[in-house]
């Protein structure tokens, strides 16, 4: 039995330890399976840079939001680049 889930979560070691041809290619597989990537456990910027530019659509970790009771987003502050 295959399994074809609709969300896939990378660990942050992942991101952290593959190589950009490496990460392209697992990020590659899943966009022809119409996947979404969440990438987990982001708290370094030199992080979020390689993961989202190879195809993450979703970035997690305290570097975006420290834990609280409640997600609030200040799109503000905000900065994309």
């Amino acid at each position: 039995m295959e399994l074809h889930p609709s969300l896939v979560r990378l660990a942050a070691d992942t991101v952290r330890e593959a190589t950009p041809e490496r990460l392209n290619a697992l990020l590659r597989r899943q966009r022809l399976r119409e996947t979404d990537v969440i990438a987990a456990g982001l708290d370094d910027p030199a992080l979020i840079g390689p993961g989202w530019s190879s195809g993450v659509h979703y970035v997690q970790g305290t570097l975006i939001q420290p834990l609280l009771n409640q997600p609030v987003f200040d799109w503000d502050e905000v900065v994309v680049g």
